[in-house]
């Protein structure tokens, strides 16, 4: 069974029901840090898989959490990066 792009993603409402924790919890839960949350404050979101596997093990959960948000932030540098090269080749080339 295939489920929907935008249900892989739930609202504070959505996972607390999805887990059957109070929306309180889980606002407590993502101020301390302790569980996967996406997003800029107030449109965080929660994705469905990453809250199955936080059930199941929350260590695990966060790890992976971790790993992923790190791996983002290299491939964000590396692109930055990228661009930066490409933009001061092309500025090189139009003095000649």
């Amino acid at each position: 069974m295939q489920i929907e792009p935008s249900a892989q993603w739930l609202t504070y409402k959505e996972a607390a029901a999805h887990t059957s924790h109070s929306v309180g919890h889980f606002r407590n839960l993502v101020s301390v840090g302790q569980i996967p949350v996406y997003g800029p404050p107030r449109r965080r979101r929660f994705r469905r898989d990453m809250l199955d596997l936080w059930v199941k093990d929350p260590e695990a959960a966060m790890r992976t959490f971790h790993l992923e948000r790190e791996a983002a932030k290299r491939d964000s540098e590396e692109s930055c990066q990228h661009r930066f090269k490409v933009s001061g080749n092309a500025r090189q080339g139009q003095g000649e």
